[in-house]
């Protein structure tokens, strides 16, 4: 579990009311035997996934992108690792608790 959160980039999808921003927001993430699981801590829209099986990331690294209510939001690495599965596409809809990416 991360020790109280990674960085997330955040903007408006219109209008100029907001200009990007980093915010700090916690990742929800467990350990099975299928390596750390991260989860959405936010119910949205997948925009983007970043990244691909077997790809290596450094922890803060961007996995992918979700969108909530016209903003989005990056969904980041808790940890260093290897990426050993992806469990969502760009267009899924997801909830709080939905399982994302599994990094060794």
């Amino acid at each position: 579990v991360s020790d109280g959160g990674d960085l997330k980039a955040i903007r408006a999808l219109e209008g100029d009311a907001f200009d990007s921003e980093t915010v700090r927001s916690q990742v929800d993430s467990d350990v099975s035997h299928n390596g750390e699981i991260v989860r959405a801590s936010l119910a949205g829209t997948v925009v983007n996934v970043s990244v691909e099986k077997d790809q290596v990331v450094i922890e803060g690294e961007t996995l992918l992108i979700i969108e909530a209510m016209k903003m989005e939001t990056s969904v980041a690495a808790p940890r260093s690792g290897t990426v050993i599965e992806i469990k969502v596409s760009d267009g899924d809809a997801i909830t709080v608790g939905s399982e994302l990416v599994s990094i060794e």
